[in-house]
């Protein structure tokens, strides 16, 4: 005997980002049909990796986009007005309880190695827009290049609970 069965999906596929164990598999085959992809991450303050939903943007990585997505997500619990940036300015743009904009640069370390010249105009602009500017790297592979370049502190995906106490401390 075979049933129909009406599926009522209600998620909001503008969200950006959905944890696997959250999801049921009529959700998820929803998702990827909303151009979703899944993949293994370590969410911030988490021990582990564990099956993240992401909308992947057509830029960046999926890897890119996870931490921006996560990034968000945790900011939300302290403000509302967040703006996320695909191509220009700071990946992650919002204001501080003083009102001042305060920008937070996704990097991967792969432009730092290909274009160099590209990356210090990169981030001289972004000096100049951002009254706080904040860097977090995917990998530690570049941090001591990134801070010797930038002569900043640069922030790794297990630090960002410390970069929250910082700007919202």
């Amino acid at each position: 005997m075979i049933f129909d069965e009406d599926i009522n999906i209600k998620l909001d596929t503008d969200k950006g980002l959905f944890f696997g164990r959250n999801l049921t598999y009529d959700e998820k085959v929803y998702l990827e049909s909303h151009g979703y992809e899944s993949g293994m991450f370590v969410p911030i303050g988490k021990p582990r990796q564990e099956e993240c939903w992401i909308k992947k943007n057509g830029v960046e990585s999926l890897k890119h986009t996870f931490l921006v997505q996560n990034i968000k997500q945790h900011l939300r619990k302290c403000t509302k007005d967040i703006k996320i940036n695909i191509t220009k300015d700071a990946d992650i743009e919002f204001r501080d309880q003083r009102g001042q904009l305060v920008g937070i640069e996704i990097e991967t370390g792969t432009q730092y190695k290909k274009n160099r010249k590209g990356f210090d105009t990169k981030f001289s602009q972004l000096r100049k827009r951002y009254k706080r500017l904040y860097i977090v790297l995917t990998t530690k592979k570049y941090k001591r290049h990134y801070k010797r370049a930038l002569h900043m502190h640069i922030y790794l995906r297990q630090e960002i609970p410390t970069l929250f106490r910082r700007i919202y401390g």
